[in-house]
């Protein structure tokens, strides 16, 4: 039998918080977006784009009727994936 009192999980927020890694994404993005032709300023992800989820970063850069979402959702987790496999964003 448990306790009732005891949590039984914990959420983190990982970006940002635990992981020190925005300043990544927002290079990643800014990369993606000037490939597809429309470029993005750092100023304007993080006035615009910063904290939403991937898919409405994309949609809302690159157009809502977008059909390529979810292979621009998959190149910026590739290239993220490949920047932070040396564990360089989570600091002591």
């Amino acid at each position: 039998m448990t306790d009732a009192r005891m949590p039984r999980a914990l959420v983190f927020d990982f970006n940002g918080t635990i992981s020190d890694d925005e300043s990544l994404l927002c290079e990643i993005y800014v990369q993606l977006f000037r490939e597809r032709g429309r470029p993005l300023s750092a100023q304007e992800y993080f006035d615009r784009l910063a904290g939403l989820s991937d898919p409405d970063i994309v949609r809302t850069w690159l157009g809502a009727d977008r059909p390529d979402v979810d292979a621009v959702v998959a190149e910026r987790i590739a290239r993220y994936q490949a920047a932070t496999a040396d564990g360089s964003t989570v600091h002591e």
